[in-house]
């Protein structure tokens, strides 16, 4: 089976490719899943929400802002595909949580945070990933807790929720 997924139930193998696409490769398509998730930018009527969203857009595109991620933080598939299925159930679990201007830079951050730190044995501290991502390390402990607690505290995925997370992405990727 794949040693790169972290995997709740039986393992299927099969339904992976041979290979799996290259970080950078993911991390452009997440930030194109992402990107068409936005809605336009209004402040949440909910508290639990609030702490994700920013007084005005960020200046930096989201592309970018992966690529920096990526490039300083490096954030393996499973983090990666972590971020989607985390995304993805904040979007079932709460009617009212969209992905805005407002807060897809946050919502990001806290995923991918939450994904390393389940999937990867070394993963960067708060105070680094902080820096990358240029927020405080107080901001992105809060960002990581309020996600882990919208979560219910299920980080785990099922095979199939990162097996169909991949394929979406892959659907966003040129050729």
């Amino acid at each position: 089976a794949n040693g790169y997924i972290v995997m709740e139930g039986k393992e299927r193998a099969d339904e992976w490719p041979p290979a799996l696409r290259p970080v950078g490769d993911l991390a452009a398509a997440l930030s194109r899943f992402l990107e068409a998730k936005v809605q336009p930018a209004q402040h949440s009527g909910h508290s639990e929400f609030r702490i994700f969203e920013a007084r005005t857009p960020p200046t930096v595109a989201l592309p970018g802002y992966m690529r920096r991620i990526v490039r300083h933080a490096n954030p393996g598939h499973e983090a990666i595909l972590l971020a989607v299925v985390y995304v993805e159930r904040l979007e079932k679990m709460y009617q009212s949580f969209g992905v805005s201007p407002l807060n897809v830079h946050r919502v990001l951050i806290a995923a991918l945070l939450l994904g390393a730190k389940l999937s990867c044995d070394n993963f960067y501290t708060n105070a680094h990933f902080s820096q990358v991502v240029g927020i405080s390390a107080a901001e992105t402990k809060s960002l990581e807790l309020s996600l882990f607690s919208l979560l219910q505290y299920r980080l785990r995925a099922a095979d199939l929720e990162l097996i169909r997370a991949y394929h979406s992405l892959c659907a966003l990727m040129p050729g």
